[in-house]
């Protein structure tokens, strides 16, 4: 038996894709492994429903709340316990400090969107998050990542460290799948496309709205709109600056943090969903709306042609012609319902994803 630690933070507060991705990938992880004892380090107690599992325990260290450098005082503290509880294996599910200051440490990298976004992250944050990314690389036990795209990346910062490097694909979030309430606020004769996904520039959501801004144009599609469903993350007044400058105030409508009881509902309703982010590190929004056997139309960016392959409709974003990006939209909404469900949720289950981690686990 293992004792294996594990960074819940990603996972506390109002989870997006990481943290989304953390807690179903962790869910499905102890619905499998009953022999390792899991030990979950959160700031605040985790709901019971976690602790359902025998072998799941939680140790709660409360956040600083005096005093400078908060997080890496608070990622000490775990570190500290770590050590004296003799931990196994450590899960740092987001932060490289873990890889960097304990040895056994299987650490988890999402993507390296600071290196190709540097205009949107601070300069020391910038320096920091690579720096420490390759000191990672090599100091880890293994590293996990979330696409082949991504892992190739990876590589071209360390080759070295290839052998140690997996991917454990992001997967179809079930709990939204199957638990859905109705969204009243679209009353159900409104025709829409949807985004769903934090506003940061990597989502190119301006881009989406100027495409949007030229389907409304068409005939057939004067009456639509176009809900924006996720929480404001950074440098997104962009994006509300062009909702402004083309007038679709009353068209494009912001929804704010999506409660997972509500999101199947919306999803399954629209008519197609976009996605024409400049980079991604996988990309599971097309994916929830494929399940639901709405067409998609996403950017024709790597991660995207590895995921969704045959399965979505590509636009090039970085020759742009709106008038044939809409287009290309309408002809997706005109086309209907895909057959898509079944196949892409045995492509990427939570289940299918937790084996992979699992026997990562147990090369050590």
């Amino acid at each position: 038996m293992k004792r294996i630690g594990i960074d819940f933070l990603p996972v506390e507060s109002s989870p997006a894709g990481i943290g989304q991705y953390t807690i179903g990938l962790l869910k499905a992880l102890w619905d499998i492994d009953s022999e390792n004892q899991y030990i979950v380090y959160s700031t605040k107690p985790i709901e019971t429903k976690y602790l359902k599992y025998p072998n799941v325990k939680n140790t709660v260290l409360k956040w600083p709340t005096r005093f400078p450098f908060k997080g890496i005082r608070w990622m000490n503290s775990v570190i500290r316990k770590l050590m004296w509880e003799k931990t196994d294996i450590f899960l740092s599910t987001s932060n490289n400090y873990f890889a960097l200051n304990f040895p056994h440490t299987i650490q988890f990298v999402h993507d390296l969107a600071p290196m190709h976004f540097p205009k949107s992250y601070k300069l020391n944050a910038r320096i920091l998050y690579l720096a420490t990314t390759r000191l990672a690389l090599k100091k880890a036990l293994h590293v996990v990542t979330v696409s082949e795209t991504i892992k190739k990346e990876l590589i071209g910062l360390d080759k070295k460290a290839a052998n140690k490097i997996s991917v454990v694909y992001a997967f179809l979030n079930e709990k939204i799948l199957e638990n859905s309430e109705v969204f009243k606020t679209i009353k159900p004769e409104t025709k829409y496309i949807l985004t769903l996904s934090t506003l940061e520039p990597k989502k190119n959501m301006a881009l989406s709205i100027e495409v949007f801004n030229e389907l409304i144009k068409l005939p057939d599609f004067k009456d639509f709109k176009y809900y924006i469903i996720g929480k404001m993350g950074w440098h997104f007044q962009e994006i509300l600056d062009t909702v402004e400058r083309l007038g679709l105030r009353e068209k494009v409508i912001f929804l704010g943090y999506g409660e997972d009881r509500y999101v199947a509902d919306v999803m399954s309703r629209s008519k197609c969903m976009i996605a024409l982010s400049k980079y991604e590190g996988f990309g599971i929004t097309p994916l929830e709306s494929l399940y639901f056997n709405v067409p998609v139309v996403v950017s024709d960016i790597p991660v995207f042609r590895e995921v969704l392959s045959d399965l979505a409709t590509y636009v090039d974003i970085k020759d742009i012609d709106l008038p044939e990006m809409a287009g290309v939209l309408a002809e997706a909404i005109r086309a209907g319902k895909v057959d898509t469900k079944d196949k892409v949720f045995k492509m990427y289950n939570a289940n299918k994803s937790a084996k992979k981690l699992l026997e990562i686990i147990n090369l050590y």
